[in-house]
């Protein structure tokens, strides 16, 4: 009987902490931001070592926007994750807004480099595959997201 009481006055303490912080739960964008600020900071790096690569070695450079589009990619993955994993419902809406705005900042960038502005068959390329990829694993961040809580839950 001793346990029984002191197991729910546990489960009921728990349940009020876990209200507390959910209170002060930061906001869907505060996250998206996040997850974008993440995806930059992952490029940022893999671009550096895929140009440290590309000039040490005699990497082709007909294979260099594939190579950008696995970097770009990885970071969405990261990014999509990231930013549904705090989320309970949507994860495919908010991995489209990263994927979407990640490519979205990557084709501005490019177009600031090259100095012109056109709209063609790689730019719309890659803010369609940032939407996929970032549906795909915004929802797959929220799945796992939604396992490891249940899985603690039962650990408990």
């Amino acid at each position: 009987m001793r346990n029984f009481i002191l197991s729910h006055h546990i489960r009921s303490k728990n349940r009020k902490l876990k209200k507390h912080y959910e209170k002060k739960d930061r906001s869907r964008l505060f996250y998206l931001l996040s997850g974008i600020a993440m995806s930059i900071l992952i490029t940022v790096p893999m671009f550096f070592i895929l140009a440290f690569a590309m000039r040490i070695t005699s990497f082709p450079e007909e294979y260099l926007s594939p190579a950008l589009l696995i970097t770009a990619a990885a970071s969405i993955t990261i990014a999509a994750f990231y930013s549904t994993a705090a989320s309970s419902t949507k994860g495919w809406f908010n991995g489209c807004i990263v994927g979407f705005i990640y490519m979205l900042l990557v084709v501005i960038i490019k177009w600031c480099f090259e100095g012109s502005v056109s709209i063609n068959k790689d730019v719309i390329t890659m803010l369609l595959t940032g939407l996929l990829m970032g549906s795909v694993f915004g929802m797959a961040g929220l799945n796992a997201s939604t396992l490891v809580s249940k899985y603690k839950n039962q650990k408990k």
